[in-house]
């Protein structure tokens, strides 16, 4: 049995990749992530954060941490 595990990051890798949210997605799902989108960039092939200390951190998939 195959089981792929998503990281918890994928929608926000996927939107700065390309500019699409997820078709499925309710209102108020787009405005809790267009909230938080902000402190996010994409650098191939990473994702980092810009933390409120003014730290950025990549993040990692909870498997790796």
């Amino acid at each position: 049995m195959l089981v792929e595990v998503v990281p918890w990051y994928a929608h926000i890798a996927n939107y700065l990749v390309t500019g699409e949210v997820p078709s499925e997605w309710k209102s108020q799902d787009k405005k809790h992530f267009f909230a938080k989108i902000h402190a996010y960039y994409w650098e191939e092939p990473f994702l980092f954060k810009y933390c409120v200390d003014q730290i950025i951190r990549k993040c990692v998939p909870k498997e790796e941490q």
